[in-house]
């Protein structure tokens, strides 16, 4: 990489300059070693850095100077507002039936607002829009079968399932058996229940 005196000088004033910002003296001392006849391999060493953000920067400073080194603004990109006002008003209501949800999470909003409605927003924007808002999405439903333990301690371990809800109908024949096995325990053994 052949370098003008001017741009030479240029580096090594940023990398001398109290003020220089640490990231834009980190770019200015790659190019200047890659300018000063180190290998990508020794620059990328030297600084801690990839080769392809060697190549980068040496790159920029090439097509734009030292403006090229100048790091560019992280700020996050803007949403439209109407795309704001939409996560909420879909996060109010159930999802529509034509989508085959019965209910909304971020992912499946993020989905809903690309496929339909042509806004490209990540499922950590639509987070940050409902904690923003004070907004919590509809909790997954509980599972119809949950285990209850008994308050008594036994010499038996005996764990009941309660099932409620559909699944109820496809146990209920296991379940009775269950419960009478477990009743004729109790009559069997008096003296321990």
């Amino acid at each position: 990489m052949d370098l003008s005196e001017s741009d030479l000088a240029a580096l090594r004033e940023l990398l001398a300059a109290p003020g220089t910002p640490v990231g834009l003296a980190a770019r200015a001392r790659i190019v200047l070693l890659r300018a000063t006849g180190g290998t990508r391999g020794e620059v990328a060493a030297q600084c801690g850095v990839s080769l392809p953000t060697v190549d980068r920067w040496v790159s920029r400073f090439a097509e734009q100077g030292v403006a090229g080194l100048v790091g560019r603004s992280n700020a996050r990109r803007q949403v439209p507002g109407w795309v704001r006002r939409r996560v909420l008003e879909l996060a109010a209501s159930p999802p529509p039936a034509d989508v085959g949800l019965e209910r909304w999470t971020t992912r499946t909003l993020a989905a809903y607002l690309a496929q339909g409605e042509g806004a490209l927003v990540s499922n950590n924007y639509i987070a940050l829009v409902l904690r923003e808002a004070g907004v919590r999405l509809a909790a997954p439903p509980r599972s119809p079968i949950r285990r209850e333990r008994p308050s008594a301690p036994l010499d038996v371990y005996v764990e009941f399932v309660v099932v409620d809800g559909p699944p109820a109908r496809a146990l209920r024949e296991r379940q009775t058996e269950a419960i009478a096995a477990v009743l004729q325990w109790f009559r069997d053994h008096p003296q321990e229940s």
